[in-house]
């Protein structure tokens, strides 16, 4: 098996490298297969053990080295103070904080929107669908697209993962590629960005 594509999966999801390697065979070599394919069992094993006790995790933070006004804090948390001791999560944590600092979103996903929020934000994509003339049987589904793009944009779970170079891996995807190298169910509560003298951004799990 090609090491550079082991090394490549290896860098795009953070997994082990045993993990990396079984994603490799199982996908004859295709990376980004097999970054999905990590994905997946992360989601597989997320989803098995989502009822269980998170009362563990570190805070996650990064200043900004070249603006050192813009900083972000992250709540990271798992079942076991273990897990909240290993290197790879410890800078798994630190890697969203920089992800906040980079890509500034301002919620953490769509369960932390105001309900009137959010329907205040489908209804206006249903009323310009309407005055661009679009199709009635339409509209619908171009609101909840357009209400996806603007939750890529804006929702920290839903942006795309700033160490995935291909541009392919949701924040949401990465901490369920965690999910499969711990094998322990990682969740993150909250996040806080930060401008000195500035803007504070604080968005957390309702």
């Amino acid at each position: 098996m090609d090491k550079t594509a082991i090394m490549e999966i290896r860098k795009r999801t953070g997994a082990g490298l045993s993990l990396c390697k079984k994603a490799a065979i199982e996908n004859e070599g295709d990376i980004e297969k097999a970054v999905r394919w990590i994905g997946a069992q992360g989601a597989a094993i997320a989803s098995s053990k989502g009822g269980r006790s998170t009362g563990e995790g570190r805070v996650g933070s990064y200043v900004h080295s070249l603006n050192p006004k813009l900083c972000a804090i992250v709540d990271l948390a798992c079942e076991t103070d273990f897990v909240a001791r290993t290197d790879a999560f410890i800078v798994f944590a630190d890697d969203l904080a920089k992800h906040v600092v980079a890509y500034k979103p301002d919620y953490l996903d769509e369960d932390s929107l105001p309900k009137d929020f959010k329907k205040e934000l489908i209804d206006g994509f249903l009323k310009k669908a309407e005055e661009e003339g679009k199709p009635e049987n339409v509209r619908q589904k171009i609101a909840d697209g357009r209400f996806n793009k603007w939750k890529a944009e804006n929702c920290f779970m839903d942006q795309i993962w700033i160490k995935d170079p291909e541009e392919k891996m949701t924040v949401k995807q990465a901490v369920e590629a965690q999910v499969a190298v711990i094998k322990e169910n990682i969740k993150v509560r909250a996040f806080v960005f930060m401008e000195a003298g500035g803007s504070v951004t604080v968005s957390q799990k309702i």
